[in-house]
């Protein structure tokens, strides 16, 4: 295991090594890439099938 330091990524809501984080920053200014990720934080990419859900109010309904 490294000493490196880890900070906090709010995109993902983990603790990533500091030079990961410098090198999203990085790669995030040149423009390249963009990273989407699904509810459960997996990275998605060109060609992934994705379901999109909304809850819908249902008149009547008890709510939680």
């Amino acid at each position: 295991m490294s000493d490196d330091e880890y900070v906090y990524d709010e995109a993902s809501g983990e603790w990533i090594p500091a030079s990961e984080a410098a090198a999203k920053a990085e790669a995030s200014e040149a423009g390249d890439t963009v990273e989407v990720r699904d509810a459960v934080g997996n990275i998605l990419q060109d060609g992934d099938q994705v379901t999109l859900i909304k809850d819908l109010d249902v008149k009547g309904a008890a709510r939680r």
